[in-house]
């Protein structure tokens, strides 16, 4: 597990600089090699730095859309996902109906 394990560093590496494209393919290329030694502990560490990665890649894409878009909207500074949002709204309506 060697290889595998220097692989997964490096992807580690790549993605801490954010090198996306090439963190995939070395992730890629880890997994080959734990999939072959049948090491579920080294696929498992591939699995969870592949979930970060789709997270980094994710919020890439949201920096660039809101770059792109930057002179059309306007972003708060520090955005705040609030969860159960839906929920609140229509309680608050409901309230506010009560006091019409």
């Amino acid at each position: 597990p060697g290889e595998g394990s220097a692989l997964l560093s490096l992807a580690e590496l790549l993605l801490e600089k954010e090198h996306l494209e090439l963190c995939s393919k070395v992730l890629g290329s880890a997994h080959q090699v734990f999939s072959k030694l049948r090491d579920a502990q080294g696929v498992g560490k591939v699995a969870s730095l592949g979930a970060s990665l789709k997270n980094a890649k994710l919020k890439h894409q949201i920096k660039k859309s809101m770059d792109e878009h930057a002179h059309e909207t306007h972003y708060p500074v520090v955005p705040v996902v609030e969860f159960g949002i839906k929920q609140k709204v229509a309680e608050g309506l409901a309230n506010v109906k009560k006091g019409l």
